[in-house]
């Protein structure tokens, strides 16, 4: 089985007043070496997605399908980084707790560092880095012991346009070259389409979906593709199909 399925995927939460349908019926597929956004309003059920397939939450029907050998990274809406550790333990973390030897752990995080332009930073805390930083160190950090694919939950949210579409550049660059396989939630149209080969556009609550878009793969993702007229056009679709009623 080559990539992840999600197939009629429904997700019901016992709530004080009741059920409550979070996703309904969801299907939709991630070919391995591609990165897939999830693309919708609030409260839609996007993250639930990823908290079904990492664990977190049951499903109540439906499927997830992968090759029992793929291994899973999952990085939360907060960075959830260890405020007492470096930049470089905080990424050598998972290599430790699998009882990785030192040297194969310094050579790992030397490389997500450069990867990740933070080979300058290793010796600094949590609390002296910026935003765009304190991301790349969690995802880095999710990266270290080689996952499968990498789920990522809205983890740009509280950056600045601008620090979000230098991160984008930079990610899909450091993506591309690690050849890893994502799977996004986000509720930035931007982001989907500069990120991801793929958007799954999902209805208000509960989730289901309104349409899967794809990106041409021919598009060169650097900083002059904001300003092309394929990205605003690409853009410009993606919103109708967010508009569009149920």
């Amino acid at each position: 089985m080559e990539g992840l399925f999600i197939e009629d995927l429904a997700i019901v939460y016992k709530t004080n007043q009741g059920p409550l349908l979070a996703i309904d019926k969801v299907t939709f597929k991630v070919p391995m070496g591609n990165k897939v956004a999830i693309l919708g309003p609030s409260g839609c059920g996007k993250s639930s997605v990823l908290k079904a397939i990492s664990g977190l939450v049951p499903k109540t029907s439906g499927a997830i399908k992968f090759d029992s050998k793929l291994s899973f990274g999952y990085v939360p809406q907060t960075t959830a980084l260890f405020n007492w550790k470096t930049v470089e333990e905080n990424i050598s973390f998972p290599l430790q707790i699998r009882n990785f030897d030192e040297t194969y752990r310094k050579e790992r995080v030397s490389q997500l560092m450069d990867v990740f332009r933070l080979s300058e930073f290793g010796k600094l805390y949590p609390r002296e880095l910026s935003g765009g930083m304190k991301s790349r160190v969690a995802i880095a950090r999710s990266l270290s012991d080689k996952p499968d694919v990498l789920l990522l939950d809205e983890c740009f949210g509280n950056l600045d346009e601008l620090t979000r579409e230098a991160l984008y550049i930079e990610l899909t660059a450091s993506f591309e070259q690690l050849g890893t396989t994502i799977l996004f939630v986000t509720h930035s149209i931007q982001e989907a389409v500069f990120m991801a080969d793929s958007i799954v556009v999902f209805s208000n609550a509960p989730g289901r979906i309104k349409n899967i878009i794809e990106i041409p793969k021919t598009y060169s993702k650097t900083k002059t593709f904001f300003k092309s007229e394929q990205f605003h056009s690409l853009c410009l679709k993606v919103r109708e199909a967010l508009e569009k009623n149920n």
